[in-house]
């Protein structure tokens, strides 16, 4: 079957429009809708491309594992800050089991084009300490969950832990994928740590 590409406009968190478009496929065996995410910059582009490709690929080996139909989609939020923008995606896959498996991947950049990483916003190493610390608390905070072994490991001092995040007015926004804070059910926890707790830490970012 061939593919289908269908541009389509769409603002999302952004006020202004911004144009991706859609690649679709269905078989016997899997059924796939990716959005793609253009930027103005090809390089930025190019390591959304390659990363889909990768899980997209991973996806279609499922389809010789079992016999019902799999299924793969994606989602994205785009936010922008003084100059900076984070685009995170979100991949819907489902190839048995009781619900959807969920991959997630941030791609942060400037209007210059330069590619980010979280790292590059803070003054100190110890940056991750610090998150860990101020995480956990928030989470205590708004009784993400009672179980406290829970909250520790998911706010391990680790990068992987601290993946999906962005920076505004209010300060730093974190979301935690469900699992890693809490039950499935629960849905991704969202939390925003005030700025004036980490202000001091931060250094300018050329955007």
């Amino acid at each position: 079957m061939k593919l289908l590409f269908i541009f389509i406009l769409s603002s999302l968190i952004l006020t202004s429009p911004v144009l991706a478009y859609e690649v679709k496929e269905s078989t016997d065996k899997y059924t796939y809708k990716i959005d793609i995410y253009e930027t103005p910059f090809p390089n930025v582009n190019k390591k959304i491309k390659d990363w889909l490709d990768e899980k997209l690929e991973e996806f279609k080996q499922y389809e010789n594992y079992n016999e019902i139909k799999n299924d793969f989609y994606t989602d994205y939020e785009l936010h922008e800050y003084n100059g900076i923008y984070y685009l995170q995606y979100f991949i819907y896959s489902y190839t048995g089991g009781v619900h959807y498996f969920l991959i997630n991947k941030q791609f942060t950049y400037n209007k210059n084009g330069e590619i980010l990483e979280l790292k590059d916003f803070f003054k100190d190493d110890n940056y991750l300490e610090i998150l860990s610390k101020l995480s956990y608390e928030e989470l205590i905070k708004i009784g993400a969950n009672e179980d406290k072994n829970w909250l520790k490991e998911g706010t391990k001092p680790i990068l992987e832990n601290f993946s999906l995040y962005y920076f505004d007015k209010e300060g730093l926004h974190l979301t935690f994928p469900p699992y890693q804070v809490a039950p499935w059910v629960s849905g991704p926890i969202k939390i925003v740590i005030p700025s004036s707790k980490f202000i001091n830490l931060m250094k300018p970012v050329d955007n």
